[in-house]
C-alpha cells in the first residue's frame, strides 16, 4: 500500500516539483493539493498544473481526512493550519516553508514530541 501524500502550496514553484516528483517516482498515492482558498487554479488538476499531467487530484483549500504525510512548502500563514491539521491526525510533516515566526517555530517544537517531524529551511 502506497503512502498517502498531501502537498500544501501545491500551486507554488517548490509545489509543483514536489508534485510532479511524487507523480514520476510512482510510491505515493496523493490524496490531497492544497492552496489558498483565493487561488486562481483552485480546483483545476494539480497533475496539470505542476506539468505531470493529470492525476484526478483537484487543487483545494481543505485537507483531506486521512493521509500519512504532508509536504509543505507554503507561507508562513498557512503554516499554522498545516502542524494543527497533522498533529491532530497523527500525521507525519516535513516543513520546508521559510520566514516562520518564533511562535510557530515554537509549535514546530512541540508537535515533534507527538509526529514524525522535518523542518528544513536555509537560513540567511
Amino acid at each position: 500500500m502506497k503512502p498517502k501524500l498531501v502537498v500544501s502550496g501545491a500551486a507554488g514553484r517548490m509545489g509543483k516539483r514536489i508534485l510532479a516528483l511524487a507523480v514520476e517516482a510512482g510510491e505515493f498515492e496523493i490524496v490531497a493539493a492544497i492552496e489558498r482558498q483565493d487561488h486562481p487554479d483552485i480546483g483545476k488538476d494539480a497533475g496539470i498544473v505542476a506539468a505531470a499531467g493529470p492525476i484526478d487530484v483537484n487543487l483545494d483549500s481543505g485537507f483531506p481526512s486521512t493521509a500519512d504525510v504532508v509536504i509543505d512548502f507554503s507561507q508562513p500563514a498557512a503554516a499554522d493550519k498545516t502542524i494543527d491539521y497533522c498533529t491532530e491526525n497523527a500525521t507525519a510533516l516535513v516543513l520546508g516553508t521559510t520566514g516562520l515566526s518564533n511562535k510557530q517555530r515554537d509549535k514546530i517544537k512541540a508537535g515533534s514530541k507527538s509526529i514524525p517531524l522535518i523542518y528544513a529551511t536555509i537560513l540567511a
